[in-house]
């Protein structure tokens, strides 16, 4: 079992959560995408200490470390892939961590497919639209 302490393991997870949110600005930067088709990560907040009564134990390695992300997906990004992403990456269990995702919003439909509309020629409704809009 791995053996790290808490700050130890919070930084490694930071490090992989900046090394991703580098290769999405990279995309944007040098690729072919746009800002709104990557996914967003960004720090919230950071916690670590040992609670003591009168607040917390100066130069004590803490026993417990927490961080939060905002994330924000584009429509047609894969929800499973980050959820991986997330559990074998950015906080394995093997580093005794745990997260939670707190969803806002529909990603999908009832079938499973993303809620954007295509816009390109698999969207049969594509052309009509393009047209209407051209004339």
């Amino acid at each position: 079992m791995y053996d790290g302490g808490a700050m130890e393991n919070l930084m490694d997870c930071v490090e992989a959560v900046a090394k991703f949110r580098e290769s999405q600005f990279d995309q944007v930067k040098y690729g072919p995408k746009a800002n709104s088709e990557v996914i967003s990560v960004n720090p919230v907040y950071m916690k670590a200490g040992t609670p003591s009564p009168t607040g917390f134990v100066m130069n004590m390695q803490p026993s417990e470390a927490e961080v939060g992300f905002d994330v924000r997906l584009p429509p047609t990004a894969d929800i499973d892939l980050l959820k991986i992403r997330i559990s074998e990456e950015w906080a394995p269990p093997i580093k005794n961590m745990t997260y939670q995702l707190i969803q806002k919003g529909l990603i999908r439909d009832n079938k499973g497919r993303p809620l954007a509309t295509p816009t390109d020629d698999s969207n049969p409704w594509w052309s009509v639209f393009k047209q209407a809009i051209l004339a």
